[in-house]
């Protein structure tokens, strides 16, 4: 049986009657979609579908402020956290890798502690080297801040039993500071040589996340 052309039409302009509504609520009552947005945690997915092609999404964007740190700034977020990602290459193969690193403004470096590894054998091939660490609080409050610097390894002499007491200090602020760098691997080679290293910054930059309060909001309009 064939049905009238309208029966077959009806579906699709009930579908396309509804996004013209949810469209105009967003124009009309934009900061009720603001509202339901902002109670999302920073692990959603920030790219979850909003009415009217995303318009609300939009706004959120222009809410957001994008700032360069100094490095005054960007050696304060490396005071804050001890988690990073350093990024090492060898033979233009990159290699990256999360670890925990701990920032000393007396020398302006990080120190890490590691058992000997891929990432050791690499650094010393290729001492030249990126850190990258962050302090996130939530999606629209967030730093990051990039290190360029190079790897040296601490040795036992005499001459750097200094700079050891120093790495030995710093790692002492986190408990079991000496995992996961000696955590067993099932089916992997037990590997027990430590190595104490630090990167020398060479320089860096970081960036900050920000929203206006309502006050400037208001102002600016």
């Amino acid at each position: 049986m064939i049905l009238p052309e309208r029966t077959l039409r009806f579906p699709f302009v009930l579908r396309l009657s509804r996004v013209r509504r949810a469209a105009m609520r967003v124009r009309t009552f934009p900061h009720r979609w603001e509202k339901t947005r902002s109670t999302m945690g920073p692990d959603m997915d920030p790219s979850f579908p909003s009415p009217a092609g995303h318009a609300a999404v939009r706004i959120e964007s222009r809410r957001m402020v994008i700032h360069e740190l100094t490095a005054a700034e960007c050696r304060a977020v490396l005071r804050l956290t001890t988690v990073g990602r350093l990024a090492c290459a060898r033979d233009g193969q990159p290699y990256i890798v999360p670890l925990f690193l701990y920032f000393d403004p007396r020398d302006d470096s990080l120190y890490g502690f590691s058992t000997l590894g891929q990432k050791i054998d690499w650094m010393r091939s290729n001492p030249k080297v990126c850190v990258e660490v962050e302090h996130i609080i939530d999606r629209f409050h967030w730093s990051t801040v990039i290190v360029f610097g190079r790897y040296e390894e601490v040795g036992d002499s005499a001459e750097e039993q200094d700079l050891r007491h120093r790495a030995s200090k710093l790692f002492e602020q986190r408990p079991l500071w000496w995992l996961p760098a000696t955590g067993k691997i099932p089916a992997a080679e037990e590997r027990h040589a430590s190595v104490v290293y630090r990167i020398r910054i060479d320089r860096m930059s970081g960036r900050r996340a920000s929203r206006p309060t309502d006050t400037t909001r208001d102002s600016e309009n």
